[in-house]
């Protein structure tokens, strides 16, 4: 996978996720469970013990136990598209982007599509994935505009900005 691995904390047991859907205890370095998530372009989102897939497959939500059990609380159809980029959390919704610049938020709780909106980004590929900073949401294309919006179930535009080229988050 091109994603990063992630760390998730449950209560003292310490847990990675590979882009690869392989569950490992950091501590022991043992694998506790494979291919539960498997990420082919981006990598996970973590909120507490629960890590949160968006992709061209699908979306789902996994819960690790302190045991190392895993287990899918949800699954969801979402728009078959690549998605390069990550996804994030925030007050129980999750965000992520399509390749092509379309905004695919879901609430966390039950995997609901609450509303999909194109960002307008003008071409390009979006490769960085969308991060929160001072209360917005900022998702960004590779032709460098950056759109940038209010968090929430309803999409409300605050910027549009062009930057020159770039691929990093």
């Amino acid at each position: 996978g091109w994603g990063p691995l992630v760390f998730v904390s449950v209560g003292p047991k310490k847990w990675v996720l590979t882009p690869a859907g392989d569950w490992f205890d950091a501590t022991r370095g043992v694998k506790t469970a494979s291919k539960v998530q498997v990420f082919p372009w981006n990598g996970p989102a973590v909120a507490g013990a629960i890590s949160y897939k968006l992709d061209e497959n699908g979306a789902t939500a996994c819960a690790v136990a302190e045991d190392g059990t895993v287990k899918e609380l949800w699954k969801t159809a979402i728009p078959k598209k690549r998605y390069y980029a990550s996804a994030i959390i925030h007050d129980g919704l999750a965000y992520n982007i399509t390749q092509d610049g379309t905004l695919v938020v879901l609430d966390v709780k039950d995997g609901a599509l609450v509303y999909t909106q194109n960002l307008g980004l003008g071409g390009g590929t979006c490769y960085p994935s969308p991060f929160l900073a001072n209360g917005l949401i900022y998702a960004s294309s590779d032709n460098g505009r950056t759109v940038v919006f209010k968090p929430g179930r309803v999409f409300e535009r605050v910027a549009l900005n062009s930057l020159d080229p770039f691929r990093s988050t």
